[in-house]
């Protein structure tokens, strides 16, 4: 309750000093809160104010990892269909940032997202498939050129992760390696 208060109060003075992204920095926090607590609705309501204030100021970091968190709001919400443009929206943002741990971190958690969505769409089971493969290889080679080995581990985690579910439990257990060496 604390939390929701000073964010609130946060809001409003960004939204008198004018400082959009300050505003679109709060919203998204707001949005993180709200989905903590389970209130999808408010969460994806807080996200989609960050994102319009975010494309305004030509913020395109946090207008990817505000369209990630709706998409992730709007899966644990359960509208399925809602969250994958939301998805693809987010990836195209993420794509534009120059290589960084933000950029490696929004591309796993797209990743994430890609493969929560797989069950609910049996018919593009594959494509999603492949698309969360490439989101934690690409994690992975942001995380090589800027030097970050967490990263790169939590990169090659997730994928073998993707893999052994996929019964491919060789390539998995090169890929877990790779993590843990990483």
């Amino acid at each position: 309750d604390m939390a929701e208060q000073y964010l609130n109060e946060g809001l409003t003075m960004a939204r008198d000093l004018g400082d959009s992204v300050l505003e679109a920095t709060i919203l998204n926090n707001l949005g993180n809160l709200f989905t903590s607590q389970k209130r999808y609705e408010d969460a994806v309501y807080a996200y989609k104010e960050s994102i319009l204030l975010s494309k305004e100021t030509g913020n395109h970091l946090m207008t990817g990892i505000a369209l990630s968190n709706a998409a992730m709001a709007s899966i644990r919400k359960g509208e399925y269909n809602k969250a994958r443009p939301l998805l693809d929206k987010a990836l195209y943002q993420v794509r534009t940032l120059d290589d960084s741990y933000y950029k490696a971190y929004g591309l796993i958690n797209i990743g994430l997202a890609y493969r929560d969505l797989r069950p609910h769409f049996p018919e593009s089971n594959e494509s999603l498939l492949v698309l969360a493969s490439e989101m934690f290889n690409e994690a992975f080679m942001v995380a090589e050129n800027i030097g970050d080995p967490r990263t790169a581990s939590f990169a090659l985690g997730y994928l073998g992760n993707l893999y052994e579910d996929q019964h491919r439990y060789q390539e998995a257990l090169q890929l877990t390696r790779r993590a843990v060496f990483a």
